[in-house]
């Protein structure tokens, strides 16, 4: 079941659009970089910033060592983006639900350069896994429920729905998120 899902996302991942989230999470997975591979656990990268207030860490993680297991780049920090939000004289304004009004010029403000191909691509490698693996572990999960077909009929649907073939290969918190909870159950 694992191998089958795999074979999907994976083909998926190098067929599915760009989309401007998956820059802001490869963008800070140079956090891995800075975790493992530096071991640099205290400086100017952990001071308040976009990055390490508004960004979930345990995703990054994964996209980065996808990237470093791709042997691709990975993209250089900015430590100073969207610092308005976190520290600056008008921060106040962002916790007012006005703000978030016109979600599309919110969006083009927090626009984020945009992964080379390569990297993009090493990226999702990490996430398509992941969606294989919750595909296997529904298989697992409808067996012990009720049987083989159950099984089966759960693995089939999660990998067939459009919205997981769209979402699970790309570079986003989705796919760790949704195989945390299938492994919770």
């Amino acid at each position: 079941m694992f191998a089958g899902a795999a074979w999907i996302f994976l083909d998926r991942a190098n067929r599915v659009g760009y989309n401007t989230d998956e820059g802001q999470a490869v963008w800070p997975s140079q956090y891995f970089q800075f975790v493992f591979l530096d071991r640099q656990l205290s400086g100017p990268v952990w001071q308040e910033n976009y990055w390490t207030l508004t960004q979930v860490p345990v995703y990054r993680y994964i996209i980065g060592a996808g990237i470093w297991l791709g042997g691709q780049p990975f993209m250089p920090l900015d430590l100073t983006y969207r610092t308005d939000e976190v520290s600056g004289p008008d921060r106040a304004k962002y916790l007012d639900a006005r703000t978030y009004d016109d979600e599309r010029k919110l969006a083009e403000q927090r626009r984020v350069p945009r992964p080379p191909p390569a990297t993009l691509s090493a990226a999702r490698v990490p996430m398509a896994l992941l969606g294989a693996a919750t595909a296997a572990m529904l298989f697992v999960l409808g067996c012990e429920v009720a049987g083989i077909v159950a099984g089966l009929v759960a693995a089939s649907g999660f990998v067939a729905a459009p919205f997981v073939l769209t979402l699970m290969p790309r570079a986003h918190t989705e796919a760790a998120v949704v195989t945390g909870v299938a492994r919770s159950s």
